[in-house]
């Protein structure tokens, strides 16, 4: 076992590529949502690791102008549309709080 990686996934030139691609988007929806903090959308390919039973969501997190964090959630059944900022607050609050950090 001389290639074993423990940690995040190494960063490979697709997953840079689907990284730039969703920072681009996600900066053009908050730049045409001035109101908005929050976002729920669909993966970029290759952005995130899909899971072979459920569906995968990207949380995205505007901080500031210019300063977005994401996670991915997974879920079995898909939103019944674009999720509101308080649906959107609401899911991102809570994947933090799975993971152990607070007020997300």
């Amino acid at each position: 076992m001389d290639n074993v990686h423990i940690g995040p996934a190494p960063l490979t030139d697709r997953l840079m590529r689907a990284t730039e691609q969703a920072s681009d988007a996600d900066r053009r929806w908050f730049a045409e949502n001035p109101g908005r903090s929050h976002r729920m959308r669909r993966p970029m390919f290759g952005e995130v690791p899909a899971h072979p039973d459920f569906l995968t969501f990207v949380l995205v997190k505007q901080v500031q102008p210019g300063f977005r964090v994401r996670t991915a959630i997974y879920a079995d059944t898909p939103p019944p549309g674009e999720a509101d900022e308080a649906s959107a607050a609401w899911l991102w609050n809570s994947a933090m709080a799975s993971q152990g950090v607070p007020n997300g």
